[in-house]
């Protein structure tokens, strides 16, 4: 959607990185995206094994989103895990950023959380 693709940067990358380093810290610094780095598109792959391709289970959903904003996930990800993350957890009982730990063992834990709590009667004001 923005029209800038992986080649453009690999064959420009010394006219375009210092460029680029300076949108990423001002994107940072300001909490802004550009919208254009927003928009996603989603093309439907069939799936191999799919028998009619009359539904939706039988295709693969892709999604197409800007490079520069996948360049900059991968960035903030890299100085998390290595910078931050390297010589401190932020939290007692993470579910990011550990192997073994996803949004399945986040859901998980509140679930069993929350049964806890309506079994034994205890009101439960904060879920953390």
């Amino acid at each position: 959607m923005d029209e800038i693709f992986l080649s453009l940067l690999q064959e420009e990358q010394r006219l375009l990185v210092p460029s680029l380093v300076m949108i990423y810290h001002a994107c940072l610094a300001n909490g802004y995206i550009p919208a254009i780095w927003c928009q996603v598109e989603v093309v439907f792959i069939p799936k191999p094994d799919g028998n009619s391709f009359g539904r939706l289970k039988d295709f693969r959903l892709i999604s197409l989103t800007s490079f520069l904003l996948k360049t900059m996930d991968r960035l903030v990800d890299k100085f998390l895990r290595d910078e931050i993350l390297a010589f401190m957890l932020l939290h007692p009982n993470p579910h990011a950023y550990q192997a073994g730990q996803s949004v399945d063992t986040a859901f998980i834990s509140s679930w069993c959380r929350l049964r806890r709590c309506l079994t034994n009667r205890i009101q439960l004001w904060v879920f953390s």
